[in-house]
């Protein structure tokens, strides 16, 4: 079962975050450092908004939309309510929020791309997350796809028409979100009315979510907590600088987790509403390892290829400090990814909400105060360095924390063949000499991740047999259209 979920949201869950993920570079060839990092902190705004303002709601809808089924009727006359005023407060906020972030009123152009993008935005996170709840997989699939994907398209014609500034990369992303909201609205499973206040299902949502969005947003502060440091003590420029390494290794660990976990989180949920908490433990095993399978072999590469996949990717004035930060960068997204995808779930999943909060504002003052240290005592590479060691204190707390607690668990069996598996794959990079072109880069890729699959075969012979089947059933017969 898991693996048929997790075959189902692949192109979703591999169209979206790749596209960000070498948007991250691409930009680096038309945007200059100060406009590198007035567009990293617009992301930043827009991601805030989204927790402060909707996250509540729409972790209640992920969580318990089926729930409402006999009475959708009524969920969707609440939803269109909430969407409305939530339009309001994300309006005042972002107004506030730039004031803020760039010491002065910004202007007309960028007030408005900002505002398109983030309510286009997240329009589009809200209702891809309700329709993956809703198992509407068309409509999940264009919603995690249209938006990053048309959007670097959009943005990298638009800059060579007009200008290369953040503006027009916004607005070509706020024009890619709306177009996915049109094109998906007719698969997502909801029904226009007229808004209607239920007070009864907005305090029951809202005594969900409201933890969950706490918590949120203390790891919103985790996440962009370096990027405001920076600006603080190195202005714009220092931001687009620090920004495309870390942006490389958080949307690549990001990609690898959604990728490996869309799936294991609603079968986890069944497990709980058919048979209890207990039941559900040996699906988080499960769950876990095919992250840890995920995550473990991202690092490695990014490691070993760290020097000839910069040079492939990044343009010149942002290469040096990228090959700084970039190991370090990914390997805070790997730990972070596994305790938000693994650990912190269970919060969520057996409705521990205040323990997701404590670990998330722990992370929060721990991250902002070993970035501060590390970035005066080794520049950028330090910064991110304090990040990893707050990071890696954080996850294993909240490891010992919900195995003591609710009995989560790891396979130790599971753990010793993903690193078995790593490290054949390690010792293939390290054979081969070095990567001199994007060509030589993209072999050595493809000889590690053979390595890999090879090893992770051997040592799951069950688990990818079945993935085979999966794969050749999803195949059109020889008699289809």
């Amino acid at each position: 079962m898991l693996l048929r979920r997790t075959f189902i949201y692949m192109p979703a869950q591999i169209m979206g975050p790749l596209a960000q993920f070498l948007a991250a570079a691409i930009w680096t060839y038309f945007l200059a450092p100060e406009a590198f990092g007035t567009y990293v902190l617009v992301w930043a705004i827009q991601e805030l908004a989204l927790l402060l303002v909707l996250s509540w709601w729409s972790a209640y809808a992920l969580r318990y939309i089926t729930s409402h089924n006999d009475d959708i009727l009524r969920f969707d006359g609440v939803e269109i309510a909430i969407q409305l005023a939530a339009t309001i407060l994300q309006t005042l906020f972002v107004a506030l929020a730039l004031l803020v972030v760039f010491h002065e009123l910004p202007g007309m152009n960028l007030l408005a791309a900002t505002l398109a993008f983030t309510l286009t935005r997240n329009l589009t996170w809200h209702f891809a997350d309700r329709s993956r709840a809703s198992s509407a997989i068309l409509a999940y699939t264009i919603l995690n796809s249209c938006g990053s994907v048309l959007g670097l398209a959009f943005g990298i014609v638009a800059v060579l028409l007009f200008a290369p500034t953040p503006e027009i990369v916004l607005w070509s992303y706020a024009l890619a979100q709306a177009l996915g909201l049109v094109l998906a609205w007719s698969f997502i499973r909801t029904s226009t009315l007229r808004p209607r206040l239920d007070l009864s299902l907005v305090r029951g949502a809202f005594a969900y979510g409201a933890p969950l969005m706490i918590g949120n947003a203390l790891a919103w502060v985790a996440m962009h907590g370096l990027r405001f440091v920076v600006e603080h003590e190195q202005g714009l420029a220092g931001v687009g600088l620090i920004s495309v390494g870390w942006w490389l290794g958080m949307r690549a660990t990001t990609f690898t987790g959604q990728l490996a976990t869309t799936a294991g989180f609603t079968l986890a949920v069944e497990k709980v509403r058919e048979a209890g908490q207990r039941a559900a433990l040996p699906q988080l095993a499960s769950n876990g390892a095919l992250l840890l399978a995920a995550l473990i072999p991202t690092v490695a590469g990014v490691i070993m290829l760290n020097a000839p996949l910069v040079d492939a990717l990044v343009s010149e004035p942002y290469r040096a400090i990228t090959r700084d930060i970039l190991p370090l960068a990914i390997a805070t997204g790997a730990v972070r990814i596994f305790r938000i995808h693994a650990t912190d779930q269970c919060f969520l999943l057996f409705n521990r909400p205040k323990l997701d909060i404590i670990f998330a504002g722990a992370e929060a003052v721990l991250v902002l105060l070993a970035c501060y240290i590390g970035l005066h005592l080794d520049g950028g590479r330090g910064a991110v360095m304090g990040c990893l060691i707050a990071n890696a204190i954080v996850t294993l707390a909240s490891f010992v924390t919900v195995n003591r607690i609710f009995g989560y668990y790891l396979r130790p069996l599971d753990v010793l063949r993903v690193i078995v598996a790593v490290a054949a794959m390690m010792l293939v990079l390290h054979i081969l000499p070095p990567a001199h072109s994007r060509v030589e880069l993209v072999g050595h890729i493809l000889a590690g991740a053979i390595t890999f699959a090879l090893a992770i075969a051997a040592g799951f012979p069950r688990i990818c047999g079945l993935a085979i089947q999966r794969l050749l059933s999803l195949r059109p017969s020889p008699s289809s259209p």
